[in-house]
């Protein structure tokens, strides 16, 4: 039997001020608290966007892909899928 694990690319949380869809965040993921340059903003840069890492920056790519790698291998899994 092969396990696999699940993951979401594009919910990495947000600061508990941040309101999506009317419901506050309770949780930000280190990345986008390490990295506030890979959160995306408005026009203005004014509004951050809750949820989601910017992957234009090659480093934020990366580093998504080895958080990823690096559970799915401690924890034994055969692969992910999102």
């Amino acid at each position: 039997m092969e396990l696999w694990g699940m993951g979401n690319l594009y919910d990495w949380g947000s600061t508990g001020d941040t309101a999506d869809y009317g419901y506050l965040y309770w949780v930000e993921s280190s990345l986008r608290v390490d990295h506030p340059e890979w959160v995306p903003v408005d026009k203005y840069g004014v509004m951050r966007q809750g949820g989601p890492i910017e992957f234009a920056y090659p480093q934020a790519r990366q580093a998504v892909k080895d958080v990823f790698v690096n559970h799915a291998v401690a924890a034994g899994y055969d692969g992910v899928f999102f």
